[in-house]
Formats: C-alpha cells, structure tokens, sequence
C-alpha cells in the first residue's frame, strides 16, 4: 500500500490492525523520503518487484493512479502471479455508473454494472481490453485523452464562435 507522503495514506487504524495480523504481509511505502518515515520509499511497481511476493497462495489487489497500475502488473505477471489472482479496478471508464451511456461497455461487460473489479483473466477475455503485450491503461489513457480534447473543441467553439477548431485540435493530438 502506498502514497505520496505519509499524510497521505488512508485507513491508518486498518493498516495497523492488518500489520499486526500474522496471515498479512502488509508492506507500506511513500514516494519519496519523510522525516521520521522508516518503511520502504519508492514507487508501487519497483517496491513489489523489490520485495518480490511469492505468488503461491496470494492474491493481488491493484488500485489507484492509471499509470501505476499501468506499471504494477506487469510486474505481477513477471513474479508469476497467475492471471485469475491478479485484481483491478477499472472504475475511471464509468461516467453514469448505471449501465445507460455505455461509455463502460468492453464487449458484453459494462464497468459499472459487472465490475469495476476485474482480475487479468477475465480482462484478457474481453476484445481489444489486453492484446499483443498492451494493456488497458494505455487504452483507457487514450481514451481520455480524446474525451478531454473532445471537450476542449465544444468548449472553444461555443465560446469563440470557431468551426474549424476541430481540424486544429486533431493537429496537436
């Protein structure tokens, strides 16, 4: 489990009830050094490749910023962790959390309806989710990147009255 600081982990009282529990090996890091900090320092995907957890009898849970679960299953896989005890959240593709826009659809599964949890294996099912050594960050991550200039262009053309700013727009991406 980790974050930015200190001040930023969450589920303090949790953490130091599964510390304590002999059948949890909770390692907890920060990106960078804190005073009075003496637990590990470094990245999610560095720290796990570090301290290698055997994958026998384990199960990973992966949530948070895209690019670290970008970089964290890889890493995963790498340790041999097998497909169906690889967890992760694809909670950043819902926009209406119903089932109604479709805008979570993967297939015949829908983020909001069916998940937002997903092991690897069952992503490596669905079409066009982990293909060829991509995965579904680097999917999802484009896809915001055209949802937000697709907005830009709304948002300029109501405001400046432009047409063409589409042409412009689809130059810088």
């Amino acid at each position: 489990y980790g974050a930015r600081n200190p001040g930023l982990l969450l589920y303090k009282e949790e953490l130091a009830e599964w510390e304590n529990n002999p059948n949890i090996n909770l390692v907890t890091t920060i990106d960078r050094p804190a005073e009075g900090w003496n637990k590990h320092v470094g990245f999610i995907p560095s720290i796990t490749e570090q301290i290698a957890p055997s994958s026998v009898n384990t199960y990973a849970v992966v949530c948070g910023p895209p690019a670290m679960i970008k970089f964290t299953l890889p890493v995963l896989e790498k340790l041999n962790f097998p497909p169906e005890r690889i967890y992760t959240s694809l909670e950043m593709r819902m926009k209406c959390g119903l089932g109604i826009c479709g805008r979570c659809n993967i297939g015949t599964e829908y983020v909001c309806k069916d998940g937002p949890v997903f092991s690897m294996a069952q992503l490596k099912e669905l079409p066009n989710v982990i293909s060829r050594g991509s995965n579904i960050l680097k999917r999802l991550l484009k896809e915001s990147l055209a949802e937000v200039m697709n907005f830009a262009n709304r948002s300029l053309s109501q405001a400046v009255g432009q047409t063409k700013l589409e042409t412009e727009v689809k130059d810088l991406t």
